[in-house]
């Protein structure tokens, strides 16, 4: 009965996996932002991370009724290699996402902390003895990276000013969920691995993998939480209320981003107010009505817009403000 629960339960966070990381592609495709796509990357791996208990259960499953026979109690990473590579593809997307949100450009800085968690991790599974120690630091690499990346984005939050610390504290709730979860994880693999005894916790009927840790699904799930919370707002804002039109969800989009644009790009006072009716979809004609200003001001004002955020023309300013907004 236990094993059946467990198959089902795995099930449960397997269709959750795989139905955030669609979402997420969906609002990328909608939106064009980075973020989105990084956040479907790293779900779909998190879905063939977990669907490793399938591929282990069907290859180990007689191997281990005769251990288990014998009273051995068996926590073992049974795909190790394939668990470097689908941690990589879920840790590094959200490393790169931190760094896409605090405007981090050093390609060294983007690269190293990938190369050195899979490089830690293939260092730990050939120098360790088998054991639990063993498979106590090889998971634990997962826990290194995401607290370095969790402490990354707080490092960058306090040296961070204006608009850009204010929208970094806003995700504060995530960031504190993320760690005290990440903790989780670890305390969790600390009690499995060398505190609780065996027989007296799953009596010789459940092996268990370190893909199964519900703790790291609880972070997962807190993790699709936020982000499907965010890909519905832009999914609603693009296809229930076009950018094209104006109204209070996209008035309230834009007054939310701005701040952040305006202070990336050092926009004036009376930029962000032209760049707004800009957003809103509006010709130069109506804003000089709209503004009760010369449709010659209008003009310069647009003209140093686009001169200061790099843009061609209109549409590739509207698109930049909805990647950055």
């Amino acid at each position: 009965m236990a094993n059946l629960a467990l198959f089902y339960y795995t099930l449960v966070i397997l269709l959750i996996a795989v139905m955030a990381a669609a979402l997420s592609l969906s609002t990328y495709v909608v939106s064009r932002r980075r973020v989105y796509l990084l956040a479907a990357i790293a779900f779909l791996f998190y879905f063939f991370d977990v669907a490793v208990v399938f591929q282990d259960d069907f290859l180990l499953r007689h191997s281990l009724d005769q251990l288990s026979e014998r009273g051995a109690y068996i926590y073992l990473v049974g795909q190790p290699y394939g668990m470097i590579l689908t941690g990589a593809g879920v840790f590094v997307p959200l490393w790169l996402m931190v760094c896409d949100f605090f405007e981090v450009k050093n390609r060294a800085m983007l690269i190293a902390p990938g190369v050195a968690f899979a490089l830690g991790s293939v260092i730990v599974e050939l120098a360790i003895p088998h054991g639990n120690v063993h498979e106590f630091v090889f998971v634990s690499m997962r826990g290194v990276f995401l607290f370095w990346t969790l402490g990354f984005a707080v490092y960058q939050t306090a040296r961070s000013t204006g608009a850009m610390r204010g929208q970094a504290k806003k995700k504060g709730k995530l960031f504190w969920g993320m760690f005290i979860l990440g903790a989780a994880v670890v305390f969790e693999n600390v009690m499995l691995m060398f505190v609780v005894e065996a027989p007296e916790f799953v009596k010789g009927t459940i092996f268990i993998f370190p893909e199964r840790n519900p703790m790291e699904n609880m972070l997962m799930l807190w993790c699709a939480l936020y982000s499907v919370n965010a890909d519905l707002r832009v999914l609603n804002l693009h296809f229930r209320r076009p950018p094209v039109t104006e109204s209070d969800r996209l008035t309230a989009f834009i007054n939310d981003g701005m701040e952040a644009y305006a202070d990336h790009y050092r926009l004036s006072n009376k930029e962000q107010e032209v760049l707004t009716q800009v957003l809103l979809g509006k010709d130069n004609q109506n804003i000089a009505s709209t503004m009760s200003i010369a449709l010659s001001t209008v003009k310069v004002h647009v003209h140093n817009i686009l001169k200061k955020t790099g843009m061609a023309n209109r549409q590739e300013l509207i698109s930049d403000f909805h990647k950055r907004a």
